[in-house]
């Protein structure tokens, strides 16, 4: 008797430690090709959609980092995603630009979102693309800028790409919108407007950043994650101000003025769900612009002294509603060399110095 309880004792137990051994499965996954989920990037906003959306609904996710950002590694994420049970892959990041429809074509029975990512005509259908109007939300932080008494301001980016070029042109656009609606004076506001040479918090752009500061700048918005760190140290040490992008910056200083941000979030919310209803549209891409609150400003943790919630709430019924052509006459083709001489933006009372 002794014998069996102890057999029957291993057995409970061994079965215990190959139960604890295996894997986590999760039916959703977010894929991160560099960083964290918690790390105040895209990638906390995707996980938080994800985790938010998974908890209503009782599904089970997990987040996955590649070893490092290639190709190679990205892929192999999403393979481990995929081989603990995942049938929606959330990919976080430009970076999964080519993975996501690497990813579809070898997954065929897997949804991938993209989450800043675009795809050609022709992808597979079980791919979908995912951006967000960064002219839209460089327009709402412009206008919001000049409205709130700035007339001497920066534009800084880590990197030349289309997203960041676009969030320079909709942010000379919306200070020419609304110095021209107030019949502000010829060229009365100025604009500084560079790319990092270098990207990266280093001290390089940390010196432009001072310069432009100790030469009347006022607020500087700032496109990328570390560029817009060292932004933040030269705005304490001078007494000045930083809008941030993408994400909202307000808890990394009280120099941050508010922050032009993209709902990944809520977007991951609603595609899931389109997804799960079977009503997601595939082999394309989905833009997220003002119209489906996909771009906004922080206002619940903005500075702005002089530009009210009314305001900003009237400005952005406008653009989502495209009133007198608000949205649809803003230039959004990025010039080759990324400037806005090139841009063919058409400027009178706002001066842009390259």
């Amino acid at each position: 008797m002794k014998k069996l309880l102890a057999c029957l004792l291993c057995l409970l137990l061994g079965v215990s430690l190959l139960t604890a051994c295996q894997p986590k499965m999760a039916e959703i996954a977010l894929v991160m090709a560099e960083g964290t989920i918690d790390d105040g990037t895209i990638n906390q906003e995707a996980w938080a959609g994800i985790a938010k959306y998974c908890e209503e609904k009782g599904i089970s996710n997990q987040s996955f980092q590649a070893s490092e950002n290639t190709q190679t590694a990205r892929m192999d994420a999403v393979s481990l995603a995929v081989k603990r049970g995942a049938m929606l892959v959330v990919c976080s990041g430009a970076s999964f630009q080519d993975t996501l429809v690497q990813a579809a074509k070898e997954f065929p029975d897997v949804t991938f979102l993209g989450l800043d990512c675009s795809i050609p005509e022709g992808s597979p259908k079980n791919a979908v693309g995912v951006t967000f109007s960064e002219v839209q939300a460089g327009f709402l932080a412009g206008y919001a800028a000049v409205e709130n008494g700035w007339t001497k301001l920066g534009f800084f980016s880590e990197k030349k790409d289309s997203q960041s070029i676009l969030y320079g042109y909709g942010f000379v656009q919306g200070a020419q919108a609304y110095a021209k609606a107030k019949e502000m004076p010829a060229q009365s506001v100025e604009i500084r407007y560079a790319y990092a040479d270098k990207p990266g918090n280093i001290p390089e752009n940390q010196a432009i950043a001072k310069e432009w500061f100790q030469n009347g700048a006022e607020a500087i918005f700032t496109i990328g994650y570390e560029l817009t760190n060292g932004v933040i140290a030269a705005a304490e040490e001078f007494g000045k101000q930083v809008i941030g992008a993408d994400v909202n910056w307000s808890d990394a200083s009280q120099n941050v003025a508010i922050s032009a941000v993209k709902h990944y979030s809520q977007a991951v919310q609603d595609l899931i769900d389109l997804s799960y209803n079977e009503e997601l549209t595939g082999g394309s891409t989905v833009q997220r612009t003002a119209a489906e609150n996909g771009i906004a400003l922080t206002m619940d943790d903005s500075h702005l002294k002089n530009f009210t919630r009314k305001a900003y709430d009237n400005l952005v019924i406008a653009l989502a509603d495209d009133v007198s052509g608000m949205a649809a006459d803003l230039v959004n083709t990025p010039a080759e060399d990324g400037s806005i001489g090139a841009s063919g933006i058409v400027l009178s009372e706002v001066k842009v110095i390259e």
